[in-house]
Formats: structure tokens, sequence, C-alpha cells
């Protein structure tokens, strides 16, 4: 529904009043501010002794405001007749101000008076209510449910606190004749957290940045949630100079990209991959080999050709010793995300 459908335009400018006046000389439609003086005279009007316009003031008690009427320029004299000659309420026919017009606002005795559009709201709902009886009789049947009411939590708390205790004395009295179970062993204080520190940010800033360039590891890795996956950084150092070297170098200022820049060797970069928690290490160890194109040992004996699977951490508190992984375990517990796995032939050798 466009906006004049409710009011109306002023014929000397551009504004849409929702309380329209219509001069009875020319016609046209004027908001409250060009409804005077708008140099009209209408060719049929005889001339006649000027009439002052009368000022009324709203029936509503209390209020000193001006009646719409009077806005209007309901002219004195001519009693029902003017340019706002309509706009009295329906029900009592009492002149009040913008703000008191309504039936509601000045409490009108008489039997509420609907417009067009409110009948058509009634009309929409009752036919709604038809469909859903129609369409849905089950639904239409049951009864709507409601929100539970709600409880102030935080104020019952304080409630409760502000109660008096009642004295337990004599009740302790009671129960001193009763047997007495042992006393439980006072449970040991956890650890207080380690403080955050720049540290833990650059590592948050290096885990996001892994986790936002890193690919699954095999295609069948896609479906599974990132939730339920570690993002880790990966390798191939056959001979393992690089490792050594890393882990016998001193641990100079804290930098989580270090590690697997150093590993993979300048301009070498590591490789960034998602990989499942359930994965057994094994099959993650066999998927490393053949994406690293690393040969096996003829012989299974061979503890020089022998390839591990090393995981070097880049965590703040964490040290250089790279751990060789447990290749019957489950990815969960042995990895976790930005973890630097390493290929590495010979390392027990």
């Amino acid at each position: 529904m466009s906006l004049l459908d409710v009011g109306g335009q002023c014929y000397a400018c551009t504004l849409i009043d929702f309380l329209p006046f219509t001069c009875p000389s020319c016609t046209h439609v004027f908001c409250a501010n060009h409804i005077h003086g708008h140099g009209c005279v209408s060719p049929d009007a005889p001339a006649g002794p000027s009439v002052k316009r009368r000022r009324g003031v709203c029936a509503r008690g209390g209020c000193e405001n001006e009646t719409i009427e009077s806005i209007g320029g309901l002219e004195e004299g001519l009693d029902g007749v003017g340019i706002a000659r309509e706009v009295r309420c329906a029900g009592c026919a009492d002149a009040f101000c913008i703000s008191h017009r309504s039936q509601d606002a000045h409490a009108c005795p008489a039997p509420r008076f609907y417009d067009a559009r409110h009948d058509a709201t009634i009309a929409r709902r009752e036919k709604a209510k038809e469909l859903l009886a129609k369409n849905f009789p089950q639904q239409a049947a049951k009864e709507r449910l409601t929100m539970p009411k709600q409880v102030d939590r935080t104020r019952s708390s304080k409630l409760e606190e502000s109660k008096p205790v009642p004295d337990t004395r004599a009740a302790a009295t009671e129960t001193q004749v009763q047997a007495t179970p042992p006393a439980a062993a006072a449970p040991s204080t956890p650890a207080a957290p380690r403080p955050a520190g720049p540290e833990d940010k650059l590592f948050k800033a290096h885990l996001m940045t892994i986790r936002s360039l890193a690919k699954p590891l095999e295609p069948r890795f896609a479906s599974v949630s990132r939730d339920e996956s570690v993002a880790i950084e990966w390798v191939v150092d056959e001979s393992g100079s690089k490792l050594r070297s890393w882990a016998e170098q001193p641990a100079g200022k804290y930098n989580p990209k270090a590690a697997g820049l150093a590993l993979a060797g300048p301009p070498a970069k590591p490789t960034r991959a998602w990989v499942p928690l359930s994965t057994p290490i094994g099959k993650l160890f066999d998927s490393l080999v053949a994406q690293g194109k690393v040969a096996r040992p003829k012989d299974a004996a061979d503890a020089k050709q022998a390839v591990s699977l090393l995981k070097v951490s880049t965590q703040p508190v964490s040290s250089r010793e790279p751990v060789v992984l447990d290749l019957s375990q489950a990815v969960e517990g042995q990895i976790s995300s930005g973890d630097v796995l390493v290929l590495v032939r010979g390392w027990n050798a």
C-alpha cells in the first residue's frame, strides 16, 4: 500500500501529510503550513465581510493544545463548515488535538470506530485461520505453546544469600554421638595456568595461518570436520642433517615459523595439511611416504635405510628435541595442530 493511500501530498510543497486539509475554495489538498495564505480566491465565492478563524482548544481535560479543526481553519460563525469539518471524533463528536485525536487517547465513551485498514487486518486473520483449519486440521486443534516463565537466577541467589542462616549448633550436638566417617583427603590443588604472553599470540597467529592454508592430506579427509582434525606441516629430510642441526641450535627468540622453514630448507617451504584425529599414525606415515616420494628399504632389517616419522613441536614452552612417533597409535594424543612432521632415514641407526 502506498503512502498516498493513507494521507495526501500538499499542493504547495512535496510533503505527504497524513492529516491533509482540503481547501473549500480551490479544492486542493494542503498541509498545515500552507492551508492558510496560499493565495486562493474562489471566483464563485461571494464577497462578504471577513470572518475570524476560531481557535479551538483540545477537549481532553488538562490539554491546552489547539484542535485539528482549528489548525485546518474552521471559521467562526460557520459551525460544521470549513476546511477541517470532518476531523472531529467519530464517537463523541468532540474536537481534539493531534496527540489526542484517537479514541484510546481521550477515553471516548462511544464504541470503537475502526477504519478500513483494521477491518482488512481482521479479515486476513480470519482467512488465515480458515486455511489452517482446512489444510492442517490436527495443527489447528493443538494448543499453542507459550514461552516458559523467565526466572531471574541472579536475583534469586542474592535473596538466598540475604536469608538468615539457621542455628545448627543444636543439630550438631545431637549428631556428635553418631559415628563420624573418616575425613576424605583434600583434593590436590591444580597448577595455575600459565599467563598468556606475546609468545602465545605469535603461536595463535601461526595456527591461524596454517589452518587457513592447509588442505586435506588425502581427498577422503575432506569430509571430516575441521574440529575433528589437526593442521600440521610436514617435510622430507632423508639425511636428517637439517633436523639434527635444528635440535642442536640454542633456543633464541621465539618464532613458530622457524622450525618448518629450517627443516624444509630455503627456499622450500613445508607442506600444510589437515589430518583427522582418528587416523592411525601408520596410515599417515604411508601417505606421507607416498606423497614425499621416499623410497622404502628393500631389507626391512637395515636400520640405516629405515624411514622414521618424527615430530617437532612449535609451541612456546616446547623443546627442540624431536620425538619419534609410534606407528601403532592414533593421531589424537600424539600430534597437535602446529606440529612439524619430518620423514628421516636411518634416525635410530
